[in-house]
């Protein structure tokens, strides 16, 4: 991954992509708070909204990997410094809820 152009050029670039990335690690940490708050309620959910949640969990664990990965690469390639939290998924937690809307 390169950029061409003036050092003024290419910086203005860099800043533009650490700024959506900023964005876009705010934007996870507000999925993550609503998966948080759908899970605690999950045991109170219908069959419909129950399933409804699993799927929208299964996207989050899939967006937790994407983001992990993108921030590896923003890390090593963009050299940015910045502090993420990422949610470790819990495989018991993936089988309990699967075995629960099934």
């Amino acid at each position: 991954w390169q950029l061409e152009g003036t050092l003024l050029e290419v910086k203005a670039v860099l800043d533009i992509v650490y700024q959506i990335f900023v964005d876009l690690i705010h934007i996870y940490q507000i999925y993550y708070l609503i998966i948080t708050a759908l899970l605690t309620r999950f045991e109170e959910m219908n069959a419909t909204d129950s399933k409804m949640t699993f799927i929208v969990y299964m996207n989050f664990v899939r967006i937790n990997k994407e983001m992990k990965s993108l921030a590896v690469w923003v890390r090593s390639d963009l050299k940015f410094d910045f502090v993420i939290e990422v949610y470790e998924v819990e495989l018991n937690v993936v089988k309990s809820l699967k075995i629960i809307c099934d």
